[in-house]
């Protein structure tokens, strides 16, 4: 309950050294409201365990909050930039659809790691990723539409 009520964050180990510079480098997490009250309802909104069970959130959040990644405060880059993304989602139900509109990666790390796979101990797919790109200016404006 304690995650479906917020109560989560990503933590980033770097590398010793640390990793290349890049022009933006955003931390984003997906999470899942299940609240007593309708959408928008106003006041205090409890976890409801009805719509947690039947996996039937009433937001689901980036950065945990409605709307933060939209309009003034969306992700963006110029032509020719070099953007990390580290994407998590805490759940507790809901799958990550993360994508990007107007350009594509180059390179995609799963679970956060540099490594391949079979080379750490961990196997677990939490939903974790880290995420590089260089944008190439495939849209139509030279700042794409991140999210």
């Amino acid at each position: 309950v304690h995650i479906a009520n917020g109560m989560y964050g990503m933590i980033l180990v770097e590398p010793p050294g640390g990793y290349p510079t890049v022009s933006h480098e955003y931390y984003v997490m997906q999470g899942e409201l299940y609240t007593s009250g309708k959408y928008h309802a106003p006041g205090l909104q409890t976890f409801d365990m009805e719509k947690g069970i039947d996996e039937r959130p009433t937001y689901v959040v980036f950065d945990g909050a409605e709307g933060s990644l939209v309009g003034d405060k969306a992700l963006t880059a110029k032509t020719g930039d070099t953007i990390r993304i580290f994407f998590g989602n805490a759940g507790p139900n809901l799958d990550a659809n993360f994508h990007i509109i107007g350009t594509i990666f180059d390179r995609v790390y799963p679970e956060g790691g540099t490594v391949g796979p079979g080379a750490r101990a961990d196997h677990a797919r939490a939903g974790r990723w880290l995420r590089d790109r260089r944008a190439h200016g495939r849209c139509a404006r030279d700042v794409p539409h991140w999210l």
